[in-house]
């Protein structure tokens, strides 16, 4: 989708073919003017100008007017396809797993801030239709434990790293554990697929020190990128 963005100049400043405007009256750059102005001056005036804006010429996009079936469409083919890297909850800040998960396509999740119509209809889709690669089985249950509900039964779509392999397997351990209980498979109504990646190193520090089992339980995923319901 192209944006046009059109600028009309005063009258007064319009010069004709034979005259030139003076430097005084010519407007400043875009570049200029990002550089003086304030952040939170700039704020402030979009704040005002939404408060401006009568709400009653506010309508929703021409996108909403198509029939359902192909608005899902567009939502799957915008929203999917994806396989999102998530490491162990504490290992770093919100940002930081907001750019790390998103570091293929900065925009990926861009559809779902447009509108609260749109986002309320595409939500769900990227728990269904793309993968979640977990870096540290350690870091599954607190990684679900950030998830409502609703999100985490639409995963469909699982990739465990794991140097464990051997305790999903009876009489391959000492101390052997079900793959029921491991891959909290109970949770994951929703799952269909699911691989497992031996790796000799998939540990994770704060994982072992126990911090993920004290993540903050109303962490979402992506938090601060779409809204929260």
């Amino acid at each position: 989708m192209k944006v046009a963005l059109c600028t009309r100049m005063p009258t007064s400043l319009v010069a004709l073919p034979t005259h030139r405007i003076p430097w005084h009256l010519q407007p400043p750059s875009v570049a200029v003017a990002s550089r003086c102005l304030n952040p939170a001056t700039a704020k402030s005036r979009v704040a005002a100008l939404d408060r401006t804006l009568p709400r009653g010429q506010v309508k929703e996009p021409s996108l909403l007017y198509l029939p359902a079936e192909l608005r899902n469409r567009i939502w799957m083919h915008t929203l999917s396809g994806m396989v999102f890297e998530v490491h162990c909850w504490v290992s770093y800040g919100v940002n930081s797993f907001s750019t790390r998960i998103l570091n293929r396509q900065k925009n990926f999740l861009g559809l779902l801030r447009t509108c609260r119509r749109i986002y309320a209809e595409a939500r769900l889709i990227p728990f269904k239709f793309n993968a979640f690669r977990i870096k540290t089985d350690q870091g599954l249950h607190a990684f679900l434990n950030g998830l409502e509900a609703t999100k985490r039964e639409a995963i469909t779509d699982i990739h465990l790293v794991t140097w464990r392999a051997m305790h999903m397997v009876e009489r391959l351990s000492d101390v052997p554990q079900p793959v029921l209980d491991k891959l909290a498979l109970a949770r994951l109504p929703g799952l269909k697929k699911l691989y497992v990646d031996v790796r000799i190193k998939s540990t994770c520090r704060d994982c072992r020190r126990g911090r993920c089992e004290r993540c903050d339980p109303e962490l979402g995923l992506l938090e601060g990128i779409w809204w929260t319901t």
